[in-house]
Formats: C-alpha cells, structure tokens, sequence
C-alpha cells in the first residue's frame, strides 16, 4: 500500500521517498505501528537517513546507518530481529552481478535484435547469426565475465552503462561494413559504449597470442580443432579471409571469446598476476600484502608475503622529505585479514543471499578495521611510496595506511618489543634494530 493511504486490511506499507518527508514523519512510520500492517518498506537517501538516526526516537535508522557504514567497509553485520534489514543500492553494482548476461538472454532483447532494420538478407545477416551463439547460457556466462573486466580500469559502473552497452551489442554497427561492425563479439570490443572502451583498454584482444588458430583462419579451415567454439555455438565465417587486420581479427574473436580451450577473463587475469589492482580483483591476499609491506620500506627489503608489518612514524617536525625511518610496533598474520566486497544486503534472515558490490576491501575483523582499495591507491602501491611529503597522493595514502596500521594494533601490538628499521637512501639500503621496551622502569635496550 502506498505512503499516504490507510486500510483495515493486512499490507506492507510502501515509501518509496522518505526523502519527502520532514524528521517528524519519519519517526512516525516506526513509532505508529497499526495491527493491520505486516511490514513496512522505505526507500531513503542516506542524508535523511542520518538526520533520523540522530533524534532521540530514532534508534531504528541509527541502526540501519550503523550497519550502513559496517557494509560499505566489507565488515560483517550479526543478525538483529529487531533491527531492520537493509538494502545498499549504491552499493549494488551490476557488473559485479553478472547482470549483462541476463540482459542478452531476455526475450525482449531478442525482439528487437530479430526486428531491426538491414539490408542483408535476414537468414544470412551477420548481426542476427552472432546474436544466435548468445543463446547459448556458457557463453552469456562468459560474455558477463569478460565485461567484468572493465572493473580494472574503473571500478562503478551504472545500470545506464550498461544498458548502453547491451543496445549496442544488439543494434550498433552496420553488416555492409568488411567486416561487419554489427556482430555483438565485435562491438564488446570496439562499440560506441564507455563500457567498451574499458573492456577493449583491460583485455587488449590484439594482443592476445592464439598458437594454432592464424594459420587455420588463414586457410579458411573451418573444421580445425583449433576453431571448435563451445557445444552448440556455430562459427562464423567470411567468404574471404585474409591477414588484413580488421577481418582477421573479426574472426579470431570468435575463438578467443567463445573457444573451446579458452577462458578469456581467466587469461587476461593470469597475464597480470603481480599487478596490485589484478590482486585485488581476484582476492589474492598474500600479493596485496607483500605489497604495503614494500611500499612501506620504499622497496628496501624483502617484503613478507604471510603477515602485515605493523608501523608508526616517528616525525616530529616540519620537512620536506619523510624521517628516514620507521618504527615497526608489531604484526598481524595473514590469516588475520581478508580482501572483501562491500556489502549490498545486511541483516537479512537468508545468510546465502551473497549480493556483493564492486568495492574491494583490506579487512581485519578482529580490530573491525578496513582499508578501502580503491584504484588510486592501487596504483599508489604500485608506483613505490616516495619520500616527499609534497608529493599529496602518497602522503595521503601514508596517513591511511598508518591509521589502518593503528587500529590493527588495538588487538595485535607487541608491547615488550619494537623494531626501527633506517633507510639509507644514497646506498638504497635498510638497516634494522630491535628493542626491548619497559615501563616499569621506564627502559629502551637494544636485543642482544
């Protein structure tokens, strides 16, 4: 039943705007309960949402905002009965979904694709002949996970984007082009979507070395091994094939997307296995790790891959260059954290819902603590941490990361022992030196 409306019956009452409504009303809809209704469903933008939380009758939408915050930072939420379940849908992102793949399988997508305009005969038009290797659920399946990629070169993605990306596959292009540009496998890569353009900047299909298959395309043998696309996915051919770049490379997307023997998204991945923000993408911890331990020493030592070195800084005064030296308070072990998603669903009854978004996260559940991986600081990790403190982006990220480093102290901190570790940066070398620590005598001794 709509906001507004009353009845004696049994309903769910439905506000799909509480943004409309001043605080009063908004804590009304919890305090006012009638016998009739059996649940309520409100839509809220999260300023709102913060602005009820704060009143003194509004513990219900602290709560949501509370659990808001936790899942946006990959932490866990503990089932509530009395609190409300809650729906992050910014947090929702459809590419992480595999939501294309569902898209290209609807039967309205098929209508227009069956009724769009062409000049080519309709049993031999090459938009319509591709689109038919889509009713294949393996290879929408495939499709959804190579359009994942264009996470790597950005991370949000709208449901705009991607029914851009959709109408495209279905009615961009023309067939009278050589080769024709209206094939979906064609436009994934080279279409007039931003989506696209992403995914042919992640994947680089031009690049990708297929043993066996030029020869055979070359030779226009169909039959070949090499060309076996997946089961019941039929092989598009052209009358002439060549080596001129356009055509060839029309024909040997078919394999590379839809081969038998290949995995496109698991290829493209594997080929960038030390890249930090390929880590994250596959959820490779002990990379990421290794990473911050590294670009904390500048570089200058061999980073540990099974833990997280813990460290503080000890600049006192105002420089233009970072104090070259760290002082290492403690570790946590790898088996401590783990890279996660944010959250889309909390505190819902089924557990299993598994809804993720695309944020990725450094999580370290003993301390409640994250460390969000965005691209930029991915890249950040990458480059190297420099030594110069008008260098802003990497100095932002020092404060970050010590933060994160401070609040996994709160549960991993090694009282009775610290490391200083010294960088030398005219040699490029490291040197480091444990202490004791005593407050009772107050005492600093080297170990022995």
């Amino acid at each position: 039943m709509p906001y507004g409306e009353t009845t004696t019956k049994p309903h769910v009452l439905m506000v799909t705007d509480a943004t409309e409504l001043d605080r009063k009303d908004r804590i009304d809809l919890l305090a006012t309960k009638p016998r009739s209704r059996r649940g309520l469903v409100v839509a809220i933008n999260e300023g709102p949402l913060k602005e009820a939380a704060s009143h003194r009758s509004g513990d219900t939408y602290k709560k949501a905002s509370e659990m808001l915050h936790r899942g946006r930072q990959s932490l866990d939420v503990a089932l509530d009965a009395n609190a409300p379940t809650v729906i992050d849908m910014a947090a929702f992102d459809p590419i992480e979904q595999g939501v294309v793949g569902d898209l290209l399988g609807l039967d309205m997508v098929n209508v227009v694709v069956d009724g769009s305009s062409c000049s080519c005969d309709p049993s031999d038009c090459p938009r319509r002949r591709a689109w038919n290797q889509l009713s294949s659920p393996e290879v929408r399946s495939r499709v959804a996970e190579v359009v994942k990629l264009a996470q790597l070169q950005q991370q949000d993605w709208l449901f705009r984007e991607v029914w851009d990306l959709v109408a495209d596959l279905a009615l961009g292009g023309s067939c009278d082009e050589d080769p024709p540009t209206s094939t979906w496998f064609w436009r994934l890569f080279y279409g007039d979507t931003s989506l696209s353009h992403a995914i042919a900047q992640a994947v680089s299909p031009g690049t990708k070395a297929l043993p066996g298959v030029d020869a055979h395309l070359y030779y226009a043998d169909w039959a070949a091994e090499g060309l076996r696309l997946l089961d019941g996915v039929d092989f598009i051919s052209l009358s002439k094939p060549d080596l001129r770049t356009a055509r060839h490379q029309w024909l040997r997307l078919q394999v590379f997307l839809l081969g038998e023997q290949h995995d496109p998204a698991a290829r493209v991945i594997g080929e960038h296995e030390g890249s930090f923000l390929q880590a994250a993408y596959r959820l490779d911890l002990t990379t990421l790790l290794a990473g911050i331990n590294s670009y904390m020493t500048f570089g200058l030592q061999a980073p540990a891959r099974t833990q997280l070195d813990l460290w503080t800084s000890h600049q006192v005064e105002r420089r233009t260059d970072l104090t070259a030296g760290l002082v290492r308070l403690g570790n946590a072990p790898a088996a401590d954290f783990a890279i996660g998603k944010s959250h889309v669903v909390l505190n819902h009854p089924n557990t299993g819902l598994g809804i993720e978004g695309s944020g990725r996260f450094l999580v370290h559940h003993k301390s409640s603590s994250s460390l969000d991986l965005t691209h930029d600081i991915l890249s950040l990790l990458q480059t190297g941490r420099s030594r110069r403190i008008s260098d802003r982006a990497h100095a932002d990220l020092d404060w970050h990361l010590l933060r994160f480093f401070d609040s996994v102290l709160t549960t991993e901190a090694h009282e009775s022992e610290i490391e200083v570790t010294l960088f030398n940066f005219d040699r490029l070398t490291a040197e480091t030196r444990g202490y004791r620590v005593s407050d009772s005598p107050p005492l600093i001794e080297a170990n022995q």
